[in-house]
């Protein structure tokens, strides 16, 4: 079994794999896209056949609930000067 990034399952892993890094990281109080941006993303991707693209944002958008189940939390914001 080989595993590429050609394979949808690693490229809903890597989605998956930047949500738990934006998540954990201050990224969690800058990028946080709307189900919407998701949508048009998704609506692009297949308009111009890059099927990749719609597994990455499905792992974005999927694994958000499961990494907060296992308690993934982005460090205290603090105040910058």
């Amino acid at each position: 079994m080989t595993f590429s990034f050609t394979s949808p399952l690693a490229q809903f892993l890597t989605g998956a794999l930047a949500r738990g890094i934006q998540l954990s990281t201050t990224l969690a109080y800058t990028v946080q896209p709307s189900l919407g941006f998701g949508a048009l993303v998704n609506f692009g991707a297949a308009f111009t056949n890059e099927n990749w693209l719609t597994c990455v944002m499905a792992g974005w958008f999927a694994s958000e609930k499961l990494w907060t189940l296992f308690g993934t939390k982005a460090p205290k914001k603090t105040d910058q000067k």
